[in-house]
C-alpha cells in the first residue's frame, strides 16, 4: 500500500465525501470515506478519529515543592499513623496558591483516605520505590453507605450543574457551533465549561435485549449515550461555538442537552510513590480521579489493592504516564478493574498492568488515547454503556494468565479475548459506541483475538496488529458493528478448532461452536457492511476464511496453513522450555465420539511409568516443538486420543538451584501428570482440565544445574489434546518480571506507515495555523 503525503487533510464542513482510495493511491481502500472536522486522513490514505487533542496541554506541569509532609509530623518507618500529617500538608499547599507535597523516602502507615480537594497541588514521592504508602484500615471501616473507601483521592466537589439547555437542530460530527432553543438564548456565557450528553440512537435502543431497551430510556447511566466536555469560545445570541470538533451525530430524538459544569478541579497530580496494601485486607480501592481537568497520575505504582488499583470518572484531559500496576485483593477478580467512567481526552502512556481482570472502558469514555502500554493477564474491555471513539496503539497485550500467577487465581484473570466488547444482544451490558480504534499492537489472547459485539460499534479501525490467538476465532463480528475496517493485520491460530465451549450459546449464537469453520465468525449470519482487506492467517482452517456470511469487502487476504513458532518472552530468573521435546504414543485410542462425550482417563499405565524416570533412552523417539497441539506431524492426534509421553532436558543456574523453584506449563489438554528427575511433582485431572493453565512447585534439593529431565504424560480424552499453552507460559525458575514477547521470525510482521498514529496526528496539528 502506498502512503500519501504526510501532509494533513482538514475539513471543517460537516460532512465532505472524499475518494480515499484515489487520494491514498491504494486500491485496497474502501472506495468512499466520511472526513469531518472531527477526523484526519491518516498517512495512508485511511479516515481516523482526531486524537490530536487528547492529553494536558502543554503536558504535566512541574509543580515546586512548598511542603514536606515530615514537617508536619510525618515519621516514616514508625508504625504509627501518618495520614493526618500529610493532609495537614496539603492543606498548607492550598493555603499557599498550590505546589507539590513531598514524601521523603520511607514507609507510611495510613489509617484514614488521603483527598486532594483543590486544584494546582500534586502529592509526590522522593522515590517510587522506596516511598511507600501502606494502608491499614479496611474499606468497610470507613465505607460511606455503598461506598468503597479509597486510599488517594483527587477529587473535585460535588457542584450541581446550574443549567441544561437544549439544541433547536440536529447535530453532525465535525460541527463546532450549534443552535439553542430560543428560550435557552444567553444563558450560555463565554469560558463555559459544558458536557454534550444524550440518549442512545432509537434504531440501536430497538436492538437491545428488553431490559436493556428500559434501562436506555429510564434516566440511568444507560441512557447516556453521548458525554463530551466542551468549552466555549463564542456566543451570538442562540448559537455558541465550541473549541472541540463534536464526535457524534445526534438527532433531536435523542434529546441531546449541554450541562453546565462549573467547577472541576484542575492542575493536581500524584507523582513517584507507591501504593501497597500489604496490612489492610480488602474493600479499599487504589487511585482515583473524579470532577477533574488536567489532571495527572505518573510514576505511581499500585500493588495488591482491594478492588480498583485506578480509576479515572468524569475526568478530562488528563494524562497517567509511567505506572505500575500488579494484582488485586479483589475476590475472584470480580472487581479487579482498571477503569475509565465519563472520561474523556486522556493519554495513558507507558502503563503496566497485570494480574487484573479488566483494562475497563466504561460510561461514554471517549477521546482516550492507551499507547506503549503492557498489559498482561488483563483485556481490553470495553465493558459497558457506550465507550467510543477510543485509541490502542503500540501496546503489547497478553489477556491469559500471568507467568507468575498460581492456578488457583485464574478466575482473577480476564475474559480470555485480546479485544473485547459488549454483545448486543446481551442482558447485563449495554455495548460500546463507534470508531473504536487498534493501531500497531501486539495481542496474545487465549480466545478470540477480537470481538466485536456489535450494537453501536460501527466504523472500528483494526489495523497494522499481530494477534496470536490461542485457540478458536482470530475476529467475532456481530450485527451493528457496519463500516468497520479490519486491514494489514497478521492473525495467528494456534488451535483454532478449539471454541470456548461455555460460551456455546450465549457467546456465539451456535449450540456446537466447535463444529464451525472459518476464521472469523460472523454469529448473525447476515451480510454485514466490513471490510477485511490484505490481512494474513496463519494456521487458519482449511476453506473459507469466514463462516455466517462473507464481509462486504474481502479483498488481498492471504491463509497460510504454517502455525509459526511463538518466540520466548524474558522472564527475569527462568529457563524457557521451548522448542524441541521428545514424543511417543503410548496408548493409541480411536477418536471420541461426537457430542462431547470423552474416553475416561485410567490413570498412568504401566508402559507409560517406564518412561518417566530418568534412565530412559529416547534419542530415537520423534521430535515436537512445544508448546503444540499433537494435531500435527509426527504425531497427527487429529484422528485419535489417548496417552503420550513428552520428555526433555533442561539446565539451572546457581541462584535457581537456592530455593524451590515454579514449573510453569500453560495449559494442557486434557489431562497431565509430571516428572522431574523421576519423581512426580504435580498432576491435573477433571472436565475443565483442558484449559487450565499449570503451575507447579518443584521442591529445593530435587534439581541439578545440569542434565534435569522432565517427563509429561498427557491423556488426550477428547477433540485434540497437547500442550496448548504459549511459548511465554512454558519455563521453570523463579520469575521475576516478563518483558514484551518478541515477534517470531517465520512473522513477517505488518509495517504501518508511521510507528505513532497518535504522534503523526500531533504533528499534522502543529503544523496546521
Amino acid at each position: 500500500m502506498n502512503p500519501i503525503s504526510t501532509q494533513c487533510l482538514r475539513v471543517s464542513a460537516p460532512r465532505v465525501l472524499v475518494l480515499a482510495a484515489a487520494l491514498a493511491g491504494a486500491a485496497l481502500l474502501p472506495a468512499v470515506e466520511t472526513v469531518t472536522a472531527a477526523d484526519l486522513l491518516g498517512p495512508d490514505g485511511q479516515v481516523y478519529p482526531d486524537f490530536s487533542r487528547a492529553g494536558i496541554p502543554g503536558g504535566i506541569p512541574e509543580l515546586p515543592v512548598v511542603a514536606k509532609a515530615t514537617d508536619f509530623g510525618a515519621v516514616p518507618n514508625d508504625d504509627k499513623d501518618d495520614s493526618a500529617a500529610i493532609q495537614a500538608a496539603i492543606a498548607v499547599a492550598v493555603a499557599k496558591g498550590g505546589g507539590a507535597v513531598l514524601l521523603p523516602v520511607g514507609d507510611y502507615l495510613i489509617d484514614s483516605p488521603i483527598r486532594i480537594t483543590r486544584g494546582g497541588v500534586a502529592l509526590r514521592g522522593e522515590d517510587r520505590e522506596r516511598t511507600r504508602l501502606i494502608p491499614r484500615f479496611q474499606g468497610q471501616d470507613l465505607r460511606d453507605g455503598a461506598r468503597t473507601v479509597t486510599m488517594i483521592e483527587v477529587v473535585g466537589d460535588k457542584v450541581r450543574r446550574n443549567y441544561d439547555v437544549y439544541p433547536a437542530e440536529a447535530i453532525s460530527r465535525g460541527d463546532t457551533s450549534m443552535v439553542l432553543r430560543e428560550k435557552d438564548a444567553g444563558r450560555v456565557k463565554l469560558g463555559d465549561v459544558v458536557v454534550l450528553a444524550a440518549t442512545p440512537p432509537s434504531d440501536v435502543v430497538a436492538t437491545l435485549a428488553p431490559n436493556l431497551q428500559k434501562q436506555a430510556g429510564d434516566g440511568s447511566y444507560g441512557s447516556i449515550y453521548s458525554w463530551q466536555y466542551l468549552e466555549v469560545t463564542a456566543v451570538d445570541g442562540a448559537t455558541i461555538t465550541v473549541a472541540q470538533p463534536i464526535r457524534l451525530d445526534l438527532a433531536l430524538d435523542q434529546t441531546p442537552k449541554l450541562m453546565h459544569v462549573p467547577n472541576l478541579l484542575q492542575g493536581s497530580g500524584v507523582e513517584d510513590l507507591t501504593i501497597d496494601q500489604s496490612i489492610a485486607d480488602k474493600g479499599i480501592h487504589g487511585l482515583s480521579f473524579a470532577r477533574t481537568r488536567g489532571c495527572w497520575a505518573s510514576g505511581v505504582t499500585v500493588l495488591n489493592i482491594g478492588n480498583y488499583p485506578v480509576s479515572w470518572d468524569r475526568c478530562w484531559q488528563f494524562e497517567m504516564r509511567d505506572c505500575v500496576l500488579d494484582s488485586s485483593r479483589s475476590a475472584g477478580g470480580a472487581r479487579a478493574y482498571f477503569g475509565f467512567g465519563f472520561a474523556c481526552d486522556g493519554v495513558i502512556e507507558n502503563v503496566r498492568a497485570t494480574r487484573l481482570r479488566h483494562l475497563s472502558i466504561s460510561m461514554t469514555s471517549n477521546g482516550l488515547v492507551f499507547r506503549k502500554c503492557f498489559l498482561e493477564n488483563i483485556d481490553i474491555n470495553f465493558h459497558l454503556n457506550w465507550p467510543y471513539e477510543v485509541l490502542f496503539e503500540q501496546c503489547h497485550v497478553d489477556s491469559g494468565v500471568g507467568p507468575d500467577a498460581a492456578a488457583d487465581e485464574k478466575k482473577r484473570g480476564s475474559y480470555g479475548h485480546g479485544i473485547y466488547t459488549p454483545r448486543l444482544d446481551g442482558d447485563m451490558h449495554c455495548p460500546a459506541g463507534p470508531r473504536l480504534s487498534f493501531y500497531n499492537n501486539q495481542i496474545f489472547s487465549d480466545f478470540d483475538g477480537l470481538m466485536l459485539g456489535g450494537g453501536a460499534t460501527r466504523d472500528s479501525l483494526v489495523v497494522y496488529n499481530v494477534f496470536d490467538v490461542k485457540q478458536s476465532f482470530a475476529a467475532v463480528i456481530r450485527r451493528g458493528s457496519e463500516g468497520s475496517v479490519v486491514r494489514d493485520n497478521v492473525f495467528v491460530l494456534r488451535a483454532p478448532h478449539l471454541r470456548k465451549r461455555w460460551m456455546a450459546l450465549e457467546q456465539y449464537g451456535h449450540a456446537q461452536p466447535e463444529l464451525l469453520s472459518g476464521a472469523v465468525l460472523f454469529p448473525h449470519g447476515e451480510p454485514t457492511e466490513v471490510s477485511f482487506i490484505n490481512n494474513r492467517f496463519y494456521g487458519a482452517p482449511q476453506g473459507s476464511l469466514f463462516t455466517g456470511a462473507q464481509p462486504k469487502v474481502n479483498r488481498s487476504n492471504e491463509s497460510i496453513a504454517a502455525v509459526p513458532t511463538r518466540a520466548g518472552a524474558t522472564i527475569a530468573g527462568t529457563v524457557a522450555l521451548v522448542g524441541d521435546w521428545r514424543v511417543q504414543v503410548v496408548q493409541d485410542l480411536p477418536p471420541s465420539p461426537s457430542g462431547g462425550k470423552r474416553h475416561a482417563d485410567p490413570g498412568l499405565s504401566d508402559a507409560a511409568r517406564a518412561l518417566m524416570g530418568e534412565g530412559v533412552d529416547d534419542t530415537q523417539w520423534p521430535v515436537m516443538a512445544m508448546p503444540s497441539m499433537f494435531n500435527r506431524e509426527p504425531l497427527d492426534f487429529n484422528h485419535r486420543d489417548g496417552e503420550v509421553v513428552i520428555r526433555r532436558q533442561f539446565d539451572l543456574d546457581a541462584e535457581q538451584l537456592a530455593t524451590a523453584v515454579s514449573l510453569s506449563l500453560g495449559a494442557v489438554d486434557d489431562h497431565d501428570e509430571v516428572w522431574i528427575n523421576g519423581q512426580q511433582v504435580g498432576a491435573t485431572a477433571g472436565p475443565d482440565a483442558w484449559s487450565a493453565p499449570r503451575t507447579y512447585t518443584v521442591p529445593a534439593g530435587l534439581l541439578r544445574a545440569t542434565g534435569n529431565t522432565i517427563a509429561i504424560r498427557v491423556w488426550d480424552a477428547f477433540g485434540g489434546g497437547g500442550l496448548s499453552g504459549t511459548a511465554n507460559e512454558l519455563w521453570i525458575g523463579v520469575p521475576r518480571e516478563m518483558e514484551a514477547v518478541p515477534l517470531p521470525n517465520d512473522i513477517a510482521a505488518p509495517v504501518p506507515p508511521v510507528p505513532s498514529l497518535f504522534l503523526w496526528q500531533r504533528e499534522q496539528r502543529e503544523m496546521t495555523p
